[in-house]
């Protein structure tokens, strides 16, 4: 099974044939699948017993643009205002 991220054409046989979904490798949606995010935003999950190829097209060789520990620096001498966003997305004053 490929890792989660990279890009990969499957075959699927099903019992309209067989069809072919290209995408980027999720978590699986269940025990035994494999999932996928299409390029129409849509996720597609197949048991992998079903799948009859697969095919590596692209690896993601990203590192982590996130580090676990963010460190910032704040103007002590400039009043602290923090905001949220509301359930209609306006922003409120905390």
């Amino acid at each position: 099974m490929p890792d989660v991220g990279v890009k990969v054409l499957l075959e699927v046989e099903s019992h309209n044939g067989i069809a072919k979904f290209e995408g980027i490798v999720l978590h699986p949606a269940a025990k035994g699948h494999i999932t996928l995010k299409l390029a129409n935003g849509y996720n597609a999950s197949y048991p992998v017993n079903d799948i009859s190829s697969l095919e590596v097209i692209e690896q993601n060789n990203k590192q982590d643009e996130v580090s676990s520990t963010t460190e910032m620096e704040f103007d002590k001498n400039l009043p602290a205002i923090a905001y949220r966003t509301g359930p209609r997305g306006e922003k409120c004053r905390l």
